[in-house]
């Protein structure tokens, strides 16, 4: 069951960059564009790589991409390798990349949540141009996405609705007090719920409010049949013990590398 979990949340990565996208595969991977979103460093994104140390001169390669991005004129160049290859990453280094590795976690919601906090704010959907300029003011305020990346002034929220207008994924706002204080987007397939761009007003950091908005998307993600529920989190970073603060379980790793590019 465990490497079906892992299985599903591989594959709901690659949903998440191939959906909305144009994608083409290249350099032994997909590289995934959302047309002008290019500058967002997940509006241009080389993910699902498959190397071997064998058959792939790595400079050669990593020479390669980076002219693939240029060309499409994105300033990071970003991929990812599939958790499963194993080739020598020194070159990446050697090159200037940066390199951040990710944990994925997964819990069992099939049964009762009774062990976590009580909620006292609520998930609404958002459906309509004010709830997206709601959330588009929320990433405007953090400054940084989810993630760390630059928010470009809440462009950010532009592109996760390209994502939700293609069906990969809906987005909610978390209210508590009639006021809406953070944000988190959910995919469902197959019975496999992901968690994605979890964001907390900057002024309610650090009063448990993640945590809430967490186990608010588990009670949402059941009610669409969902038995697994999985992220990914910046491995010992705030985001990845407060998912284990929430029952979660580390189940795999992966590593972003990437590095700027003088277009």
């Amino acid at each position: 069951m465990q490497n079906l979990d892992k299985e599903k949340l591989i594959k709901s990565e690659y949903d998440y960059f191939h959906i909305g996208s144009k994608n083409k595969n290249i350099f032994g991977g997909e590289i995934s564009v959302v047309p002008k979103f290019e500058y967002l460093a997940s509006g241009c994104v080389l993910h699902n790589i498959k190397l071997n140390n064998n058959d792939t001169n790595l400079l050669t390669w990593l020479n390669d991409i980076e002219s693939e991005f240029k060309k499409i004129k994105a300033p990071l160049c970003r991929f990812y390798l599939h958790p499963e290859t194993k080739i020598d990453t020194k070159v990446f280094n050697e090159k200037g990349y940066e390199e951040v590795i990710e944990v994925g976690l997964i819990r069992n919601i099939e049964n009762s949540l009774n062990d976590l906090k009580t909620i006292q704010g609520h998930l609404k959907l958002i459906n309509d141009n004010n709830g997206w300029n709601i959330k588009k003011n929320l990433y405007k305020i953090s400054g940084k996405g989810p993630d760390g990346h630059n928010m470009e002034n809440g462009a950010f929220s532009d592109f996760e609705k390209i994502k939700c207008d293609a069906s990969y994924m809906q987005s909610f706002l978390y209210w508590k007090d009639e006021e809406p204080i953070g944000a988190v987007s959910l995919a469902i397939k197959d019975g496999f719920a992901r968690l994605k761009n979890l964001l907390v007003h900057p002024k309610y950091r650090g009063k448990g409010i993640g945590e809430e908005i967490v186990i608010s998307l588990m009670h949402e993600a059941k009610k669409y049949k969902a038995t697994t529920f999985g992220v990914y989190a910046v491995k010992n970073m705030n985001a990845h013990k407060l998912y284990r603060n929430c029952g979660m379980k580390d189940i795999l790793e992966q590593t972003e590398w990437s590095k700027g590019l003088t277009c």
